[in-house]
Order: C-alpha cells, then structure tokens, then sequence
C-alpha cells in the first residue's frame, strides 16, 4: 500500500515548498529586521564613536570631527594606564572583575553542588554553605524561613 501512495504522488522540488511555505521576504519580516537593525544601531554606534574619539590626540578631540581619526594613537590609553597614584584606573579594574567573579561564583558554587548534598541543611559546616547563608541572609531573609521546612523533613 505504501509503495502504491509513493509511486501516485508527483516530487515535490524545493521551488514547489518554497512556494507553498511563502516567501522568505515578507513586509512584515522586513520591517522587524529593519527595527531590529536600528535597535543594533542605537546601542553600538556610541560605543564606536567612544572608540573613535580615544584613539585622537587630546587636542584633536574637538577639532577632528569625523568619525574616523586622521591619526590614531594610544596616547590616551598610555596617559590613564600609567597615571598611578592619582588616578589608579588598574586597580579599579581588578577590584570590578574581583567583585564580578565573586558575585558569579558564589550563587552557583552551592547550586553545583547538587540537592543530594544538601547544603541548605548544613549551612554552618561547610565553606561553600556558609557563604551561601550569608548572602541569603543578606539579600532575602525569608527565604531562610522557607529553608527550614526542608531541612526538618530529613
């Protein structure tokens, strides 16, 4: 019966499902990649012109208006870099990316560790359950409350 149904149907080319699907370029899908495009644009062209405007001379920043600087240079990066004392732009980077790695780490640390281990319950004796304990109790001090239950169902 199957070989029958195959041998009566006529088959199908990619232009027949092309076709049958509609076209790829509609209005309305144009338009939403058109808004899309300008919502790209909103956000990345300042970025670029921050870019832009770091790579000119200090005192080319004003008088030099195109987009592109005429000439280039790391002077800017080399001035705030090598500043020291006055402004200690590394340091502030290490202690943002400190701060970023630990605020990462920290939810997913205990969470890794799996609910057979359960760290909820054993908040006190364990490194990675202490500093989870903390920033519970930091941030949502119900939910400690809520842990209570679970813990007394063991």
């Amino acid at each position: 019966m199957a070989r029958t149904l195959e041998a009566q149907a006529p088959a199908r080319t990619d232009t027949a499902a092309t076709a049958e699907r509609g076209s790829r370029f509609t209005p309305k899908r144009v338009m939403l990649y058109l808004v899309l495009i300008l919502i790209a644009l909103f956000f990345v062209v300042p970025l670029l012109w921050m870019l832009s405007t770091s790579l000119k001379a200090e005192n080319m920043v004003f008088r030099d208006r195109g987009f592109i600087p005429a000439n280039p240079t790391l002077e800017n990066y080399e001035t705030i870099l090598s500043a020291g004392g006055s402004t200690p732009v590394v340091r502030w980077m290490f202690n943002s990316f400190a701060v970023s790695t630990i605020g990462t780490i920290s939810p997913i640390a205990p969470a890794s560790s799996g609910p057979e281990s359960k760290w909820y319950c054993v908040a006190g004796t364990s490194t990675i359950g202490t500093v989870f304990a903390a920033r519970v109790v930091a941030m949502r001090p119900r939910i400690v409350s809520m842990l209570q239950p679970v813990c007394s169902m063991s």
